[in-house]
C-alpha cells in the first residue's frame, strides 16, 4: 500500500485509521502535508473523527489511505 500511495508522488496523504507508527512515521517523514485521522483518542492522530463523517473538503488530499478499518465497521 505504502509503494502505491508513493508511486503517485502525493504532496498531501490523509491516512485514516492508524494501523502503526510505522506507515504513519513513513509518511510523515516523506509527504509535506501529511494528516492522520482516527476515531480512538488515544491514538497517535493529528485529528480524531470518524470515517463516516470525515472531518476535510472534498479534494483536499491528493491521496486518501484508508487500511484496516472496513472490518470495524
Amino acid at each position: 500500500q505504502l509503494d502505491q500511495v508513493m508511486r503517485l508522488s502525493p504532496s498531501s496523504v490523509l491516512e485514516i485509521g492508524l494501523e502503526n507508527a510505522v506507515v504513519s512515521d513513513y509518511l510523515r517523514r516523506r509527504i509535506p502535508h501529511y494528516v492522520s485521522l482516527d476515531i480512538d483518542s488515544s491514538a497517535p492522530s493529528d485529528v480524531y473523527g470518524s470515517v463516516t463523517k470525515i472531518p476535510f473538503s472534498d479534494l483536499a488530499f491528493d491521496v486518501v489511505l484508508c487500511a484496516e478499518v472496513l472490518e470495524h465497521l
